[in-house]
């Protein structure tokens, strides 16, 4: 990843078009995130999860709907997650 951010550097400071290497090193830290995201266990995807919501009520509901079992879809937008 620093090699990847080390070229986009040096090929914007020979074009000086640095607007350019700004989107692209946010565009890469963003899909950094997002796959350290994803790799976390779901455990703690869950208490991340519950931990932001702020309604009481509705953190209970979430909390009962974790532990209940259901599938996980592979290839598509559900990504319902239990223990």
């Amino acid at each position: 990843m620093a090699e990847t951010g080390t070229l986009i550097w040096l090929v914007t400071e020979i074009s000086g078009d640095f607007l350019q290497v700004k989107d692209i090193m946010a565009h890469l830290y963003f899909k950094a995130k997002e796959a350290a995201a994803r790799d976390q266990p779901p455990e703690v995807r869950i208490i991340k999860h519950l931990l932001s919501m702020e309604d009481p009520k509705e953190r209970m509901e979430a909390l009962e709907m974790a532990f209940e079992p259901s599938e996980v879809e592979a290839e598509g937008d559900l990504d319902l997650l239990h223990s």
